[in-house]
Formats: structure tokens, C-alpha cells, sequence
């Protein structure tokens, strides 16, 4: 097996690149290295001029010589292919319009792999209408990755390949309306290509395929999505005790990384995270102390109130990150599982993940003072509200240094001390009860400042204040006024200069 590696972002077209240290730019570029290969192992006379032909796009308006032409290339190139070719492709967008991918050597491979959903194989427009391009009994396999086309528009055919087409854990995408399929199958009596743990995500006037006799249906299994065929289609290409083959595009249920949110779908067996080349699940393990840790329920220690290790870099026991934060009950034993870890990193299985913040938690409580909220210009509240959860809060007027919580049956201001804010503070749910007209008219409000209690689980949004601003009257005789009133809003989010947990994955 021979391989290559290619980066859209950070590789080079240059010969002598195409390493894992030193990978291609483009998949275009790539084939075209493979090829060149090839045809230096044979240590032609006229090397050069073969390798000029086999790398070229020429299309002879003769339709008996270009066929002449594409026999020889076929020739040469199935002499030359001595090995299997992998090419591996990083993040990024690929343009496939090098036909060259279709040609090899009978029974040899080319496998295409990607990297899930951040790696897009685009089938260029050109590829379009090319009758049963590529060698017969020559396998392309497409991996792990999308399928979409820069053709708009619509066109009879679009890849009718004469070579063995293998998708796997493959999503086609965003592809346009064929007339008679966007994969279609040339010379079926000769063709076996398969499609496993596929998704055909597309408008339901979509038709994939044409001519599935070519598709060997005991190896077409665990595909999702509307996967319609067009003309010389087999109905029974894809058995539906294997597949779950839909009919309209509102029938798919779909999350935002492709896993199928059907319950009544075996997602075990079926969809593009499962299978040999599952797109890998965002999953992550806790490292510290060079121990590895996951917070799923069976690591739970309930005598100890702690996780136990995982044992070795096993992302099988993983979690979402997003679970890090939410509460857990397991047994009699409700937290949040990220109280229970300090000075940690988090190892993730997908490669891809370069970077990632956790903003927002506490590391331990805290008690924090917004700056005085100027409230001067106010004739009268029509409502005061802050938006958050878990919090309680006293006020202090007009930058004093009392503080108070509030009675409300009583509608009073009551004196406080900060120290005791989790049993004397306001809960912020019945902050828009409080009724600060009456407190503005009985000790002049002109100021407020709110002090939170905040533990890790506490969340502020915002501090909303709906009022009348005071009005301006003029006098210009007897009998007439000039009043300008106003209703405003203000809309404060606080800013607490406190210590939070920030996991970074770089």
C-alpha cells in the first residue's frame, strides 16, 4: 500500500510533497502525482510523452480515436499500478475533476479517506455526462467524508463510471437535481460497487441513482436518507431490512453532526457513526495527573463521592463535552460533574478539535457588587427584572453602604449584612415584584446597586428596567403647556471580575 496525505490548508502542489510532514494541497494534484508514478516505474523511452498524455484533460472530438486514447492510457496505467493507493485528506474542501481518479489496475484500489464532516470532496461539473469513464473491475473507494457537486445545473447523467464505486460512512449533499442519477453505473453486467453506513441528505426530487444493477446489494447496508433511483434502477437495492430508505426529506431526523434523532432508527447498525469508518463522535476523556477519567455513570464511586479511572486512553468509556456541565443524579448523588475535578485537561478522540473554551462556572463562590446603575432621570418604574438563575441578591441605594433585602408583604426595605446573602438575599425570580415606586417615593431612589451571591451554578443574563422618564414642562401661556414624556429602557449586563474555569484544547 502506497500513501499520501493531503491539506487543504496547509499543504504545497510540488513534487516531493505528498508526505504525512509535507502534504499536498489539492486531491486534483495528488492523482496527478499517483499517475506520474505509475508511469516512471515503467521506465518508458518515451516517459515524458506518456506522462504528458495520461496527465492531460484532452477529450478528441473523434469519438473512435478518444476512445483509442483512453484503451492506451488504460493499458499503460493498468502495467504501472502495482500497489494500492491510499490518499488521506485532511479538513477542508477537495475539488475532484481528475478523471485520472477512475483509472487503474483490475482488482487494484484507490481508497479517498476523509475526516467526517469537516472534509468535503466536491465532483466537479466537468466530471458530468463523461460516458463510462474509468477501468472496468478498478475499485475507487470513497470514506469518510461528504459528497457534494459545484454543478447547478440540471444535466441527463452525472458520474457514469465504468470502475467499481465504494462509498462508505459517506453524506451526499446539497447535489442537484440529475435527470437520470448522480451516480450512475456503466457496463452493470461487469460492476459490483457498494454503499455502506451512507446518508443521502438532499431535496427529495433528488434522484442518486441510475442503473443500481451494478450495486451489490448484499454489501449495500446501513444507509440512511432518501436514496431515490431513477432509469434501469432495481427496487430492491437497498433492502429495508437493512437500510431505512425514506421518501420525502422531511422525513429525516438529523442533529447538527449528521446522528440520526430517529428513535425508531438502530443507530447501532445504521448512519454514519457506526461502521469500520465511523465519523467519529465528539466525545473526550478528563486527563489529570496522567490518569484518565470519564464521568459517565458507571465511574461514579458513591462511598467515595469521587470518579474512578477510566483506566488507559479508552474513548469507548467517553463523554460529550457538553455533559461536563449539566447535572447528573446517579444513585442519591445530584452535582454537576465538573465540581468534581480541578487543574484537568480534556484528550478528545477527533483530531479536528483544535481549540475549545468553557466559560462561565465558578471555581468557588463568590459574592460580586454591580457598579451604581444611575436612576436620576426615572418619574416611574414599569418594570424592574433581572434575568438569570440560581441567584440571590441585596440591594444598596444610592452608594451607601447599608445594604437591605425586602419585605414583601410589608412592600419595606429591611437592613442586611452581605455575610448571610444565600439566606437573607432576594431570590432573582421575585425581583420584578419588589415595588420600587414605593421605595423611590419614600427615600428619593436616584442610585441602586444589586449584590449577588454566586456559586457555580449560577447564571446572570441581564438587568432590565422598563420606566417613564420625568418629564419636561414648559409654560407658554394660560391656557396651553408644552410636556415631553418618554418611555425608556435600560439593559445592563453585569461583568463580574472573577476567576472562572476555562478549558482550553489546543
Amino acid at each position: 500500500m502506497i500513501y499520501y496525505y493531503v491539506n487543504a490548508e496547509t499543504g504545497l502542489d510540488e513534487v516531493g510533497a505528498g508526505t504525512e510532514d509535507k502534504p499536498f494541497r489539492t486531491l486534483d494534484y495528488c492523482i496527478t502525482q499517483l499517475h506520474t508514478r505509475n508511469i516512471m516505474l515503467l521506465k518508458l523511452p518515451n516517459e515524458d510523452e506518456m506522462i504528458n498524455l495520461i496527465n492531460t484533460d484532452i477529450v478528441l472530438f473523434d469519438e473512435k480515436a478518444n476512445e483509442e486514447r483512453e484503451k492506451l492510457i488504460g493499458t499503460m496505467l493498468s502495467r504501472a499500478y502495482t500497489d494500492d493507493v491510499t490518499i488521506y485528506l485532511d479538513k477542508g474542501d477537495y475539488l475532484l475533476s481528475n478523471k485520472q481518479a477512475f483509472v487503474g489496475d483490475i482488482d487494484k484500489n484507490l481508497y479517498i479517506v476523509g475526516l467526517g464532516k469537516d472534509t468535503n470532496v466536491v465532483f466537479d461539473k466537468s466530471l458530468a455526462n463523461n460516458y463510462g469513464q474509468g477501468t472496468k473491475n478498478f475499485n475507487l473507494h470513497f470514506y469518510k467524508h461528504i459528497i457534494s457537486t459545484n454543478c447547478v445545473s440540471d444535466t441527463t447523467n452525472f458520474l457514469l463510471a465504468s470502475c467499481n464505486l465504494h462509498f462508505r460512512n459517506i453524506l451526499f449533499y446539497k447535489l442537484p437535481n440529475i435527470s437520470y442519477g448522480f451516480l450512475s453505473s456503466y457496463g452493470y453486467e461487469n460492476n459490483k460497487s457498494t454503499m455502506q453506513n451512507c446518508i443521502d441528505f438532499n431535496d427529495s426530487n433528488v434522484k442518486i441513482f441510475r442503473g443500481t444493477k451494478a450495486y451489490d446489494s448484499s454489501l449495500c447496508y446501513g444507509n440512511y436518507g432518501l436514496f431515490q433511483c431513477s432509469y434501469d434502477c432495481r427496487s430492491n437495492f437497498l433492502d429495508t431490512s437493512t437500510n431505512k430508505v425514506l421518501t420525502n426529506v422531511s422525513q429525516i431526523q438529523l442533529n447538527e453532526d449528521y446522528e440520526i434523532t430517529d428513535t425508531s432508527v438502530d443507530t447501532l447498525q445504521i448512519g454514519l457513526h457506526t461502521g469500520e469508518y465511523a465519523w467519529a463522535k465528539n466525545v473526550c476523556l478528563i486527563k489529570k495527573d496522567n490518569k484518565y477519567y470519564s464521568i459517565n455513570e458507571e465511574f461514579w464511586n458513591s462511598e467515595t463521592k469521587e470518579f474512578i479511572e477510566v483506566g488507559s486512553l479508552n474513548f469507548e468509556k467517553g463523554f460529550k463535552l457538553e455533559s461536563l456541565t449539566k447535572q447528573v443524579t446517579y444513585g442519591e448523588d445530584t452535582f454537576i460533574p465538573l465540581e468534581k475535578f480541578d487543574n484537568f485537561s480534556v484528550v478528545f478522540n477527533d483530531k479536528i478539535i483544535k481549540k475549545l473554551n468553557i466559560n462561565g462556572y465558578k471555581i468557588e463562590e463568590t459574592t460580586v457588587e454591580t457598579n451604581p446603575i444611575d436612576l436620576k432621570m426615572v418619574e416611574y418604574f414599569n418594570s424592574f427584572q433581572i434575568n438569570g438563575a440560581n441567584i440571590k441578591c441585596l440591594l444598596k441605594i444610592n452608594k451607601g453602604e447599608q445594604v437591605y433585602s425586602y419585605d414583601f408583604e410589608t412592600n419595606a426595605l429591611i437592613e442586611k449584612e452581605t455575610t448571610n446573602i444565600e439566606t437573607d438575599g432576594i431570590d432573582i425570580a421575585n425581583v420584578s415584584n419588589i415595588d420600587f415606586n414605593k421605595i423611590k417615593e419614600e427615600i428619593g431612589l436616584q442610585y441602586i446597586s444589586f449584590i449577588f451571591s454566586l456559586k457555580k451554578t449560577s447564571l446572570v443574563e441581564n438587568i432590565n428596567i422598563d420606566y417613564l422618564e420625568v418629564g419636561e414642562f414648559l409654560l407658554k401661556d394660560a391656557n396651553q403647556t408644552n410636556l415631553k414624556l418618554g418611555y425608556k429602557k435600560i439593559s445592563i449586563q453585569p461583568t463580574f471580575n472573577s476567576d472562572l474555569i476555562k478549558i482550553n484544547v489546543l
